[in-house]
């Protein structure tokens, strides 16, 4: 791994970067601490920011152009915006179950952008897989089916 090809990016993209590092960082604090107490809030109102960010930020990046200067990473920017809208909204509201609902549509979101951004030749890809890009890139989709059939698992079970 190395940092040299951040440093050299834009400015926007380095913005965008730190956001998505964040939100992720904070992701599995959310998951698995208690929910509903003042820190709880704290994090959230972070995370939410984060994430925010992270989507705004991400319609600054056209490296792929399938749409015009768009790309499907810009759809999942606005389906996370719009997650992140509900979920504050409905926690506002005393609506909890909504409020989960919305949050993990988000954490959907930073998944499935993050799997778009270590595709072999991106940026990320090359800062954390520099030579290994192609086996870097099957190792991050297959951790993120893993997690994925974990949580759809575990979310049963809870219901």
């Amino acid at each position: 791994m190395h940092i040299t090809p951040l440093m050299n990016a834009p400015i926007i993209v380095q913005a965008h970067v730190i956001c998505a590092v964040i939100a992720l960082g904070l992701v599995p604090v959310m998951l698995f601490r208690r929910k509903g107490d003042r820190l709880h809030k704290i994090i959230g109102r972070v995370w939410v920011l984060a994430m925010g960010l992270t989507a705004i930020t991400s319609f600054g990046i056209m490296d792929i152009r399938l749409i015009g200067p768009f790309s499907p990473i810009h759809g999942l920017s606005l389906l996370t915006l719009y997650s992140l809208i509900g979920a504050v909204l409905q926690a506002r509201a005393g609506k909890i179950d909504a409020h989960k609902s919305h949050i993990l549509g988000a954490m959907g979101g930073l998944v499935g952008a993050g799997v778009f951004t270590v595709l072999p030749g991106r940026l990320m890809s090359q800062i954390l897989f520099s030579s290994f890009e192609v086996g870097g890139f099957v190792v991050i989709l297959t951790l993120g089916i893993v997690a994925l059939v974990i949580w759809r698992n575990r979310s049963r079970h809870t219901i």
